[in-house]
């Protein structure tokens, strides 16, 4: 059996800090894509410090792919063909959204006999399984939030992963965040400390059970 390895796919420490430098009250334009996706979203903050925000795609394993967010400062505010949407005008803490994804072989009968005989779920590392055949986390959205209440998000797109959008309702936001661990900006640096820490006892146990 080949050893599992937990592949992180994650902003750098450069971009970590640009996003902890976001102040409200904060301007959203998007630039849209051939399709009608929106391809990058830039936020622009009173303090000057503007963000592209778009898509990363990242190959984990054969016919197994992620898509996580990139983050990048802009040294001029965007075009103003660009179309500006709604966004929070006061929010009191940013969050970081990450989300696990992983394969694991499918047991007799659970999916159809002339499928591949695999499974691929997403979720927060409470949710994967004892055995993996591939497994990834990365970064998929940013959770605006005001008094404890979540009251924005960006991320990509179900319907076209390769695009970002922006959700408001409190349905859509709760679809999204049931499926990550949500962050504070402020407390990265720790929460990448315990994934090093989870990421090295996870890799161990499942190199184990397929010994």
């Amino acid at each position: 059996m080949v050893a599992v390895k937990v592949s992180a796919f994650l902003p750098s420490e450069a971009e970590f800090k640009s996003l902890a430098r976001l102040r409200p009250p904060t301007r959203a334009m998007t630039l849209i894509g051939p399709a009608g996706g929106i391809e990058r979203l830039f936020l622009e903050a009173d303090n000057s410090l503007v963000l592209e925000l778009a898509i990363d795609y990242n190959s984990v394993a054969f016919k197994f792919e992620c898509f996580g967010l990139r983050v990048k400062e802009c040294v001029y505010p965007p075009a103003p063909t660009n179309i500006e949407r709604r966004m929070p005008a006061h929010w009191t803490s940013l969050h970081c959204l990450f989300r696990f994804e992983w394969e694991r072989n499918a047991i007799p009968g659970e999916v159809p006999s002339h499928w591949e005989q695999f499974i691929r779920r997403r979720g927060t590392r409470n949710a994967i399984d004892a055995v993996v055949t591939a497994i990834c986390v990365s970064m998929v959205g940013l959770l605006f939030i005001e008094d404890g209440e979540p009251i924005a998000v960006v991320t990509n797109s179900d319907e076209d992963p390769a695009t970002l959008r922006l959700c408001f309702d409190a349905s859509s936001i709760t679809g999204v965040t049931d499926e990550c661990e949500s962050v504070d900006v402020e407390k990265i640096k720790n929460w990448i400390d315990d994934l090093k820490r989870w990421q090295t006892t996870f890799e161990r146990a499942n190199s184990d059970s397929q010994a």
